[in-house]
């Protein structure tokens, strides 16, 4: 059967449902509805992974370590069967992470440890910021320049000044690449500052209990030699 000058695919053919239907979908049907995603997505990083992977002429993976899924298409994020519609922003949030999540799995682990992440995924605060705040649904911008990532912050905190774009969200190396220098310096400091932290509060912790046991250990002695 011939569907818009293409081929149905043939049940009885040995190829059958054995290649993903994200991978061969024509996705340019979705701009007749959806132009301006359509063309956001287009001019985003993952349009550009896509090409650069379909040409061979990708010279970097865009995400670190390079991920077991190919470049995402729009049936990657969406699913045109099964998404229910009206969802609150905060259930939209929840699944945007499991699905973000899917490819950059050390963002997300990282984003639900900040405090970003700690209001949507835990609190279920409608007005923290999820992935697509920050990084936008379709054009999916890095922020690895500063003034682009400082854009990102003045969507919520409209006083913040350039000293916001040094401000470390995804505090983990898991995701860096080898030429992420400074980032990497930032992210130990970090850890160390937090190792250092829970020291201080176990070595706190030992101490007060230490001394409340010797303190009831007192009290019981004095009262065994006053028998």
């Amino acid at each position: 059967m011939i569907e818009s000058g293409r081929a149905h695919p043939d049940p009885e053919g040995p190829g059958f449902l054995k290649t993903p239907a994200i991978s061969s979908y024509d996705y340019g049907r979705c701009q007749k509805c959806h132009q301006v995603s359509y063309d956001r997505y287009m001019a985003g990083g993952h349009a550009r992974a896509r090409s650069d992977e379909a040409d061979g002429t990708q010279r970097a993976p865009a995400v670190w370590p390079p991920a077991l899924y190919a470049a995402p298409t729009c049936g990657a994020c969406h699913s045109s069967h099964y998404d229910p519609s009206g969802l609150s922003r905060v259930e939209s949030g929840r699944r945007m992470i499991v699905v973000c999540s899917q490819c950059h799995p050390a963002h997300g682990a990282s984003y639900r440890d900040n405090i970003h992440g700690r209001l949507a995924a835990d609190l279920k605060t409608a007005s923290a910021a999820y992935c697509t705040d920050c990084h936008g649904a379709h054009t999916t911008a890095s922020l690895r320049d500063p003034e682009t990532a400082l854009a990102a912050c003045r969507r919520c905190h409209s006083d913040a000044g350039p000293e916001y774009a040094n401000i470390v969200i995804h505090a983990s190396a898991d995701h860096l690449k080898p030429e992420d220098n400074d980032k990497n310096t930032a992210i130990r400091w970090i850890e160390r500052v937090r190792l250092a932290a829970v020291i201080v509060v176990a070595l706190s912790l030992v101490f007060f209990f230490g001394h409340s046991i010797l303190w009831i250990l007192r009290e019981l002695h004095e009262k065994l030699r006053k028998h």
